[in-house]
């Protein structure tokens, strides 16, 4: 896990030897103290984890939390995010409670079990993001079967099924618009 890529968004003033271990032992981690450089970084170069604390200096983690999660649907990219919540108060118990808290993968209170949570995260991570490796994979592997059955091998060209399609579409398109069509099939045996 060595090669994972974490990123840290933090408040300035922020200064925990919790947050400079992981630094130090995830040798592909970015440390941003203003959440907007860090979505806009994500945008150019997906995350495997993201800690943001609840407030930093110019959004809020779960507002920051949203906008990665958007990053992560059209990138098709997953990144495990854990909001760090270091004020010692229950200060996100509204955000756990609220819509938008979906977004969030895990709530942190506290350095005490970070570094374990942020290996479980990236556990996590890497085998959604091989999920979704695979299923790109199986979609298009699906995709050139499916082809395949339309078009004859001998000849190249369509049978059976493909003019099934070819039938189906048309009557659909004349259905819509209104009107008539006649078809001819020719059967040579």
């Amino acid at each position: 896990m060595t090669d994972s890529h974490v990123v840290i968004i933090k408040q300035s003033q922020t200064q925990n030897a919790a947050l400079l271990d992981i630094a130090a032992n995830f040798p592909n981690t970015r440390i941003f103290s203003s959440a907007v450089d860090a979505v806009q970084q994500l945008e150019l170069a997906p995350a495997d984890a993201v800690i943001i604390e609840s407030e930093t200096d110019d959004l809020d983690g779960v507002e920051a939390a949203e906008m990665i999660r958007d990053i992560g649907t059209e990138s098709g990219h997953f990144s495990y995010i854990i909001i760090l919540d270091v004020s010692g108060e229950t200060a996100l118990s509204a955000t756990q409670n609220s819509t938008s808290s979906k977004e969030v993968d895990a709530i942190a209170f506290g350095f005490t079990h970070l570094a374990r949570l942020l290996a479980t995260g990236l556990r996590l991570s890497s085998q959604i993001n091989d999920l979704k490796k695979h299923n790109a994979e199986l979609t298009r592997n699906n995709l050139i079967l499916q082809k395949g059955q339309l078009l004859d091998p001998l000849t190249g060209l369509g049978n059976r099924r493909f003019a099934e399609q070819g039938l189906n579409d048309s009557i659909k398109q004349i259905e819509s618009r209104g009107g008539a069509a006649c078809f001819l099939s020719l059967i040579h045996i």
